[in-house]
């Protein structure tokens, strides 16, 4: 929080009417400011977004996609950065990390080392590529919705993300994804599961 923080939650009680990207935006406009709005379920192009129909890959690397944006402060960099790092401790050769389009600060080496930064793609390759992909790591700590989870499991791969209750209207641990406490070894023991437990990860 901070003024712009202030001045942004000012907007919330001119008495707009609401397009709210989800209810549960909708119902914590009309339950915290008093607003009137109208609330939607996100969806994915799904001719897009779809499991591939044969294998992921040819060899035994899984692929593990994060949705990391290094500035943007509700997607937790830093924590996927520690968790990854453990993650590549225990699995070493076994997962490749991959990212696209955000940078990573030219100082930055162990993130340049840890993943690989496949730069801006067009809206197809990405859905190119997040069926190549095994498990997607997203964190967000902000109670607007991401589309990048529901992309990614559009797609077939298995989502792990961090314990956030205005994303419960998607995400339900055991049932379609796995959810962590925002820690790097809670994360890190999440994503280790996901990646080494071939049953698991179907059913999810």
């Amino acid at each position: 929080a901070g003024t712009l923080y202030a001045l942004s939650e000012a907007t919330y009680r001119l008495g707009l009417y609401g397009l709210c990207n989800t209810l549960t935006l909708r119902d914590i406009y009309q339950q915290e400011y008093g607003g009137k709005g109208f609330g939607f379920i996100p969806a994915v192009d799904t001719s897009l977004f779809h499991p591939p129909e044969g294998p992921r890959h040819e060899d035994d690397t899984m692929t593990l996609f994060l949705y990391g944006r290094p500035g943007h402060w509700r997607n937790c960099y830093e924590l996927a950065i520690a968790t990854l790092r453990r993650l590549k401790q225990r699995l070493k050769r076994k997962v490749r990390i991959v990212t696209a389009g955000s940078w990573v600060a030219s100082g930055d080496s162990e993130s340049a080392y840890l993943v690989d930064n496949l730069g801006l793609l067009d809206y197809r390759e990405t859905a190119s590529l997040y069926r190549r992909c095994d498990v997607g790591l997203t964190l967000s700590v902000s109670k607007h919705p991401s589309y990048l989870p529901i992309e990614l499991m559009a797609s077939g791969a298995l989502v792990v993300s961090n314990y956030n209750p205005s994303g419960f209207w998607l995400l339900h641990n055991e049932e379609n994804c796995l959810l962590a406490e925002p820690t790097a070894e809670s994360l890190c023991a999440a994503l280790e599961r996901a990646l080494t437990d071939d049953a698991l990860r179907d059913r999810l």
